[in-house]
């Protein structure tokens, strides 16, 4: 699942969730899901950080070595 993916399904989420009618059962099972697509998230929010990292890494090995 993509992020953006993720983000869409949880607005839903949040959109349901407000809706005055709905029931205790019902808002446990959003909000166990809810749970489920945030954790998700932040794996792939943390690989994109080691991502940028590594890519950052490269980018300053490259620039020293340019430099000598």
């Amino acid at each position: 699942m993509s992020f953006e993916t993720a983000c869409t399904q949880l607005d839903a989420i949040l959109e349901e969730m407000s809706d005055d009618d709905i029931t205790l059962d019902r808002s446990l099972e959003l909000y166990a899901t809810a749970s489920e697509l945030i954790s998700q998230s932040n794996k792939i929010i943390k690989n994109a950080k080691l991502k940028i990292e590594e890519i950052d890494a490269k980018t300053n090995a490259d620039l020293q070595e340019e430099q000598l």
